[in-house]
Parts: C-alpha cells; sequence; structure tokens
C-alpha cells in the first residue's frame, strides 16, 4: 500500500485500491452459484448478473487506465485479472 501524500502517490494509492477490489470481485464472479446465475436479473434493475459483471470489470479497467496517465508512470505497477480470465468458463455478456 502506498502512503497518501503528493498527487502521483496518491493515485498510486488509490489505483491499489482498485486492483485490489477488482481482484476481490474475481474471488466472487469465480464461485460457481455467480455462474449459474449469470443470465439471471442481478440486484440492478435491467442489468443480469454477468452484465453487472462487466460493467464492473470495464469500470475498473476504465479507472486505471485514467490513473495510468497521471505523473509518476515510471514506478512498477501491479496489474489486475485480465478480464476474460474473470468470466465464468462459457459465461457471454448480455444486456437485460
Amino acid at each position: 500500500m502506498v502512503a497518501a501524500g503528493t498527487p502521483s502517490t496518491e493515485s498510486a494509492r488509490v489505483r491499489s485500491l482498485v486492483v485490489d477490489a477488482v481482484e476481490a470481485a474475481a474471488v466472487l464472479m469465480g464461485r460457481p452459484s455467480v455462474a449459474a446465475a449469470w443470465d439471471q436479473p442481478s440486484a440492478l434493475e435491467g442489468m443480469t448478473v454477468g452484465a453487472l459483471s462487466a460493467h464492473l470489470v470495464r469500470a475498473a479497467g476504465a479507472t486505471i487506465a485514467y490513473l495510468d496517465r497521471t505523473p509518476g508512470r515510471h514506478q512498477e505497477r501491479r496489474r489486475p485479472p485480465d478480464a476474460n480470465q474473470l468470466l465464468p468458463r462459457g459465461a457471454r455478456i448480455t444486456n437485460s
């Protein structure tokens, strides 16, 4: 974890938190119960479990891309899991 401070260290700290969140979400998305409910409605009206999962992955990716444009890019960066690794085997993304 990076301590708060300058804008570049603050971006690195937030980025680390986003990566942590994506890794935690990957564990949840990998559960058999999530795979079984992939095409079912989610807690968010109008979105399936799969669509909500995809939204989470895309939002995290966009956040990381934004944070990677901030100063301090020379620092080594931890990457979140690849989006394709987060989907249950055979899952497809649909918007309902």
